[in-house]
């Protein structure tokens, strides 16, 4: 990859050290993209594709200060596709906000079931049918995050697992 050809997000210094991790960066995402790629080729292979309905996203942005697991728009706006053969529309950019608790009451909608009343998530089924790109549901307009703390690995003193400060 050219490093010439990397762009740098303005909060970090643009060097050639910061242009290599973006650079490969990028190619873990493209590998990733080439493995979804060839799972789709098993329901394609046994023409299951049409009754399938495939989501791919991840939990967090990439790996780098300031991205993964702060709560920086880089954090938290992460990849999200979804495919099902002529159901949804092919090339639409939503801009609605779609939380993790969500994916689980939009299956369980589209298997004919209600969403169990401790679950905080809403369906998206509506926006994943819709023919509308940009913002679908004027209600979806905002997401509640927050922030944790989770580093595992870190001691101080006795103490084993204490946040990220």
């Amino acid at each position: 990859m050219d490093l010439k050809q990397v762009q740098v997000q303005d909060f970090f210094p643009d060097n050639e050290l910061i242009r290599g991790d973006l650079a490969d960066y990028a190619v873990e995402v493209e590998y990733y993209d080439k493995t979804i790629g060839m799972a789709m080729k098993a329901p394609e292979n046994r023409k299951l594709l049409e009754n399938t309905i495939v989501i791919v996203t991840s939990d967090h942005g990439m790996p780098f200060p300031r991205v993964k697991g702060q709560i920086y728009d880089e954090g938290f706006h992460v990849a999200f596709a979804a495919r099902w053969d002529d159901k949804i529309k092919p090339g639409r950019v939503v801009t609605d906000f779609v939380n993790f608790p969500d994916v689980a009451p939009t299956f369980l909608q589209l298997a004919g079931l209600d969403k169990d009343p401790q679950m905080t998530g809403e369906s998206f089924l509506e926006v994943l049918l819709s023919d509308k790109s940009g913002r679908v549901d004027p209600n979806r307009n905002f997401a509640i995050l927050g922030k944790e703390r989770h580093d595992l690995g870190r001691m101080e003193g006795e103490q084993h697992s204490v946040g990220y400060p």
